[in-house]
């Protein structure tokens, strides 16, 4: 008998395009791995959310039955901004965060 108990995501965050200052370019938070499919991708920037412009995908079913889901946020890269990716799931205590920015 199969388990359907709740598993908590795997996030990665990464960008579209090789990153050049001023040059537009897209984020894509990924979220792997997770269930039930239920769960809220959350972008900041400096700490400020960011909503304009963000594109979620549907959940995609995995072989192992388990999902995965896509955010993508259109962005400019600037010095000095440092990006988050929140992802929230009931089977994680908080967020599971991610940051992109100079290192």
């Amino acid at each position: 008998r199969r388990c359907r108990c709740a598993v908590a995501p795997e996030v990665a965050l990464f960008s579209e395009d090789p990153v050049e200052l001023d040059e537009p370019n897209v984020l894509i938070c990924y979220a792997d791995r997770f269930w039930p499919p239920v769960a809220t991708i959350e972008w900041r920037r400096n700490g400020e959310p960011l909503s304009d412009g963000v594109y979620d995908s549907v959940y995609y079913g995995r072989p192992d039955l388990l999902f995965r889901k896509f955010s993508y946020l259109p962005f400019v890269p600037r010095r000095g901004d440092v990006y988050t990716c929140a992802v929230r799931h009931w089977a994680a205590e908080g967020a599971t965060e991610r940051l992109w920015g100079e290192i």
